[in-house]
């Protein structure tokens, strides 16, 4: 099975992940947000 290119969704998803990521550093809540994100992800 060769993997689908990701969709628009997706890579929006990759954006608020790294974005969180950094965010994570400094506010903890944000930590919770970036692990919803990364469930929120079907791919």
């Amino acid at each position: 099975m060769e993997p689908r290119p990701p969709c628009r969704a997706h890579r929006l998803n990759q954006e608020n992940i790294r974005q969180s990521t950094r965010e994570a550093r400094t506010n903890q809540k944000k930590k919770l947000g970036y692990s919803f994100t990364v469930l929120g992800c079907t791919h």
